[in-house]
């Protein structure tokens, strides 16, 4: 197991979040990583049994989608290679689906759905303010202990 697991939650799943205009995501080449899959083509089958929860919840199956980027090889040159873009809520399902007995596994089932529950009431909360004066004092004080 890899020292991630002596880190916190937050700090593990953030380090390799990634954020662009449409909105947080994660790579599962790195999700992988951090959850300790040594073998992509392992973490495949997790990853397939949630896409196949997210396809038969009815959710947006666009939480997985499909990229492409260039990685360098080791004679220099570089090397086209498949990855998915993960939503959050993609994230819950395979950390879901993962191998139960990896620590980092659980920090990841606490984590992911912490955070979204976290946000959603923390907007709740924000909307119900009647002026601008109050919405900055609430977000200057922070959310959710973040």
């Amino acid at each position: 197991m890899s020292d991630l697991s002596n880190q916190l939650p937050m700090s593990v799943f953030e380090s390799i979040k990634q954020v662009d205009e449409n909105g947080e995501y994660w790579t599962a080449r790195q999700l992988a990583n951090i959850l300790d899959y040594v073998d992509y083509r392992n973490f495949l089958v997790v990853m397939r049994k949630a896409y196949a929860a997210c396809q038969n919840s009815g959710q947006k199956v666009e939480t997985f989608r499909c990229l492409h980027k260039m990685v360098q090889i080791g004679s220099g040159a570089t090397k086209e290679i498949e990855d998915i873009r993960l939503s959050r809520y993609a994230c819950l399902l395979i950390v879901q689906n993962a191998d139960p007995d990896k620590d980092v596994v659980a920090l990841g089932q606490t984590y992911l759905p912490f955070r979204r529950v976290c946000k959603n009431s923390a907007v709740r909360r924000i909307q119900r303010f009647a002026n601008r004066r109050s919405k900055r004092i609430f977000l200057r004080k922070g959310t959710c202990g973040t």
